[in-house]
C-alpha cells in the first residue's frame, strides 16, 4: 500500500470543509459520554501549531524529538511541497522539487530519530514524463536522490526509515499501480531488491521488516525478519513496527467491522475497542510508545472522524476520545482529526481542521498535575 497521493491529499482536504453546523456541534459538546473518557483519562495542551494559511499541511509522521514531516499544498493548489517541521527551532525546510530538477511533486513520509527525512518527488527522464523518485533529507537540509532500483520509466517510493538510517520502499512500473518489487537502500547508498512481497510499509532496528500481502479473498500483514522468517498474521495494515516487534495497525473482526490492533509474536493480533458512544466508527491505530500508550482514529465515512487514544486501566485497554481532552477547544466535533503518532514523553501529533483556523498540524502535550 504506497503512502497517500496527492489526489487522496487533495480529496481529503476539500472534504474538510464539509463540517457540521455549529450548532450540532454544541450539542455534541454537551453530551460528552462519561464512559469513553476511561478512569483519569490524561488531559492535553498544544505545546506547537502549524496553522500557517498559505498551505494545506498534511502531516504524515513524527519523530522523537517532535519533528513533523508531511506534504503541503499551496493555498490556491498552484504548488505541492514536502516538509520537515522543527518547532523547538522554530524552523521549516521545504523541498519543492527533486534534487536534480523536476516537477513541484515532493512528499516527506517518514523521518527517523536522528532527523533523516525521506520520501519521493516527480521527475522526467527523457521520454518518461512525471514518474517518481526516491528521496532522503538530511538532517542538516540537504537533500539527496537515492539510486534508482528500476529502469528510466519505473517508478520508485521511500516508505519508511529506521534508527540506522536503513530505508526501505517500492519500485513501481506505473507511479499509481501497486508495487512490483521491495526494495532496500543502506545508509552507505546501496540499493537492493528484496525477496519478500512487494507492498512493505515499516522497518524497525532490529531490521525486521512490516508490510501486506493480497492472498485470494483476503488481506494479511506480514513481519519478515533479517533471517528470512516470515510471520504472517490477521491484520490489514502496519502503521508502526517498534523496535521490540509490536505491529499496530488495524484488523477486521468478522461482523463487526475494522478495529485498531496490535500484534506480537508471542501474542498474536490483540483487538483494541472501538468507542461505545460511537457505535458505527471504525478505527485504526497508528502508533504506540513505551508505556503502551496507543494513537489512532475513528471515523464514520468521509463526513467525520476523531482522534483517540487507548491507555491500560487495570489491566484492560480503555478509549479516550481526544475531543474532549484537548484544552482551548482545538478539535471540533463534526469535522475530521487524526492521532498519527505518539512519543515516548506523550506528545501526541494530530492533523486536523480547526474552524476559523483551516487545516491544522498540532503537537499536542499533557497536562501535567
Amino acid at each position: 500500500m504506497p503512502p497517500p497521493s496527492f489526489s487522496d491529499a487533495r480529496a481529503r482536504r476539500l472534504g474538510l470543509f464539509t463540517a457540521l453546523a455549529a450548532a450540532f456541534t454544541a450539542a455534541l459538546c454537551a453530551a460528552a459520554p462519561a464512559a469513553a473518557s476511561g478512569a483519569n483519562p490524561p488531559d492535553y495542551r498544544v505545546l506547537h501549531l502549524l496553522d500557517d494559511p498559505a498551505w494545506l499541511p498534511t502531516a504524515y509522521a513524527m519523530n522523537e524529538r517532535d519533528q513533523v514531516v508531511g506534504m503541503a499544498y499551496a493555498a490556491d493548489f498552484s504548488t505541492i511541497t514536502g516538509f520537515r517541521w522543527t518547532p523547538a527551532r522554530e524552523r521549516m525546510d521545504r523541498v519543492s522539487d527533486f534534487p536534480s530538477g523536476g516537477d513541484d511533486g515532493v512528499e516527506l513520509v517518514a523521518v527517523n530519530r536522528q532527523g533523516l527525512a525521506v520520501g519521493h518527488g516527480t521527475v522526467n527522464v527523457g521520454d518518461h514524463r512525471g514518474v517518481l523518485r526516491a528521496l532522503k533529507m538530511l538532517p542538516n537540509g540537504r537533500r539527496v536522490a537515492l539510486p534508482h532500483p528500476g529502469g528510466a520509466g519505473q517508478s520508485s517510493r521511500a516508505v519508511a526509515v529506521n534508527d540506522d538510517g536503513v530505508i526501505i520502499g517500492h519500485l513501481y512500473d506505473d507511479p499509481w499501480s501497486k508495487p512490483v518489487h521491495a526494495v532496500r537502500w543502506t545508509p552507505d547508498g546501496q540499493v537492493e531488491r528484496l525477496d519478500m512481497p512487494a507492498d512493505v510499509l515499516r522497518i524497525n532496528r532490529r531490521g525486521d521488516i512490516a508490510g501486506v500481502l493480497n492472498a485470494p479473498r483476503k488481506q494479511y500483514a506480514f513481519v519478515q525478519q533479517p533471517d528470512g522468517t516470515r510471520h504472517r498474521f490477521d491484520m490489514v495494515d502496519v502503521r508502526q513496527l517498534r523496535d521490540d516487534g509490536t505491529a499496530v495497525g488495524s484488523a477486521v473482526a468478522a461482523g463487526q467491522g475494522l478495529h485498531a490492533a496490535l500484534w506480537t509474536l508471542a501474542g498474536g493480533v490483540e483487538l483494541l475497542p472501538r468507542p461505545t458512544h460511537l457505535p458505527h466508527f471504525s478505527c485504526w491505530a497508528n502508533g504506540m510508545n513505551s508505556q503502551r500508550q496507543v494513537v489512532g482514529e475513528c471515523a464514520d465515512d468521509v463526513k467525520e472522524s476523531r482522534a483517540v487514544l487507548w491507555h491500560e486501566v487495570n489491566g484492560q485497554w480503555t478509549l479516550v476520545d481526544l475531543t474532549w481532552q484537548v484544552r482551548g477547544g482545538l478539535l471540533t466535533h463534526g469535522g475530521r482529526s487524526a492521532a498519527l503518532h505518539i512519543t515516548d514523553a506523550g506528545h501526541i501529533l494530530v492533523d486536523t481542521y480547526v474552524q476559523g483556523r483551516g487545516d491544522t498540524i498540532a503537537v499536542l502535550a499533557p497536562v501535567q498535575d
